[in-house]
């Protein structure tokens, strides 16, 4: 099954990404997530319920010093709009 959810990036760790979701995504799922120009691959590591939505935790498959920069070229993005 494919389904597609926006996912706000929460944090960045030497061991993947931290997420918030609107909606529960299944431990062990393999996921996209695309931010910037580029798209991360990783796998859902835990997902709990918080208050305002989920929390999620991946971990990725590539290095996360390209995840750092990437997300860093995004916020400098944002921050001039």
């Amino acid at each position: 099954m494919v389904s597609e959810q926006v996912a706000y990036i929460t944090n960045v760790s030497p061991f993947g990404l931290g997420v918030q979701l609107d909606q529960p995504i299944m431990v062990g799922a393999t996921v996209t997530v695309y931010a910037a120009d580029s798209a991360f691959v990783g796998s859902v590591v835990y997902c709990r319920k918080e208050a305002d939505g989920y929390a999620a935790g991946l971990a990725l498959h590539c290095e996360t010093d390209q995840a750092n920069k990437l997300l860093k070229e995004a916020r400098r993005r944002a921050a001039k709009v």
